[in-house]
């Protein structure tokens, strides 16, 4: 049994412990990128491949903005230094599981892509576990619709 087998389940902590801290939107995305990320990983159908990237691209983005809310009120400090490090190393995994050597083993690939979705669960957890104020990033955009 590889890693991979079950880490796509990682994405449910970030899910759990955004459904506790976070609005009810964001809980959802994080949800469904759950459910379809397993659903994907576990069955290997194409039918679900592209919900696991609609749902994996919408948390992805949420994050982002959640990171750059935890930057502004927070400033640097270790969580937001643990943060970008985990997901650094994320991407950094995620760029090592596209890289494929001749030849038909898949082993760095199964453990570059179950990395990938450790150190990306981390990383969501940090920033969901945070207080974070969706008013900064919702306040101008809400402004500039309104001139």
């Amino acid at each position: 049994m590889c890693i991979r087998d079950s880490s796509s389940a990682t994405a449910a902590l970030p899910a759990c412990v955004a459904f506790y801290k976070q609005p009810a939107p964001v809980a959802i995305v994080l949800i469904n990128a759950t459910v379809f990320s397993v659903l994907y990983h576990e069955s290997e159908e194409e039918k679900y491949d592209v919900m696991d990237q609609i749902w994996a691209n919408l948390s992805l983005l949420l994050i982002i903005l959640g990171f750059v809310v935890m930057l502004r009120t927070r400033g640097v400090d270790r969580r937001v230094v643990f943060t970008l490090a985990t997901a650094v190393l994320a991407g950094v995994m995620y760029a090592l599981q596209g890289y494929r050597e001749p030849g038909p083993s898949t082993e760095k690939y199964e453990l570059y892509h179950s990395l990938w979705h450790i150190f990306s669960a981390l990383a969501a957890t940090s920033v969901v576990a945070d207080d974070l104020d969706w008013g900064l990033v919702m306040r101008p955009a809400m402004s500039s619709l309104s001139k």
